[in-house]
């Protein structure tokens, strides 16, 4: 059977480097509707199964034979679990292995030593997800008299992408997606970051982590791990979350840690 899968440019690099992944066709929700409507009928009768995580007409229009449903009822679970109820739909046999993400050069990243350090994300698309500014870099200067630290996101923002600090490695606008799987797996000891792609892949992979919450509900979108904790004050600002807490939150984790 081949596999394919729709998503959005940002997204193309980490199906790409997907081993279950045999295709990858690229939607953009900001096409104009005539590019919309063609790409869309291009997908008539291609699929024999359509798994739709958006909840839109793809699916009706491909004319797929089976097809996860449009009308679905709201529940207030956690993502992962409203998602998978939609593929159990369609293929009720759950997998017996977790997937693998191949990262393009991992001898890249070579100059890492052993997996000794916390990583660090405080970038999002959304900057109302965002925890601030300076009282991150608090958060950082004090975290690394005691931890080597590695920066990571998209290097999108000033602060992120120009930060540097004795004991802080800054990846921040220098790695793939799919290179964040490598790097998490191989070298994380604890993670810390916003509601973001690296938190959810540090949660797949189970690596112990401290999450920052302000907007978005931790209940829902939050990190599908035992070994994940959350900060969240329940208001929409994440700067009511205090340094000294989120300081004192991975010294906690990090004590909790099998020695």
């Amino acid at each position: 059977m081949k596999n394919t899968v729709i998503c959005t440019e940002a997204l193309k690099g980490l199906f790409t480097a997907h081993q279950d992944v045999d295709e990858v066709m690229v939607f953009d929700k900001r096409w104009l509707w005539q590019k919309k409507m063609r790409f869309s009928f291009s997908l008539r009768h291609k699929f024999d199964i359509f798994v739709d995580f958006k909840n839109s007409f793809l699916p009706v229009i491909a004319a797929s034979k089976i097809r996860t449903p449009f009308i679905r009822p709201k529940k207030k679970i956690h993502a992962y679990l409203r998602y998978l109820e939609l593929v159990k739909k369609v293929a009720p046999q759950p997998a017996k292995r977790k997937s693998r993400i191949i990262a393009p050069n991992p001898k890249k990243w070579d100059f890492l030593s052993s997996r000794e350090y916390l990583f660090i994300n405080g970038e999002s698309n959304s900057q109302e997800k965002m925890y601030p500014e300076d009282k991150f870099k608090e958060v950082i200067e004090t975290l690394s008299l005691r931890f080597k630290i590695v920066l990571i996101g998209q290097g999108k923002y000033p602060f992120w992408k120009k930060y540097s600090h004795k004991n802080v490695v800054n990846l921040s606008g220098k790695t793939e997606i799919a290179d964040l799987f490598y790097l998490l797996d191989k070298y994380a000891k604890i993670m810390l970051s916003i509601d973001s792609a690296p938190l959810h892949i540090a949660s797949y992979l189970n690596i112990p982590t401290l999450a920052l919450f302000g907007p978005t509900d931790s209940r829902v979108y939050g990190p599908f791990s035992d070994a994940a904790r959350v900060i969240s004050k329940g208001s929409f600002s994440l700067g009511d979350i205090a340094a000294e807490e989120v300081i004192s939150g991975i010294y906690e984790l990090s004590q909790s840690l099998p020695r």
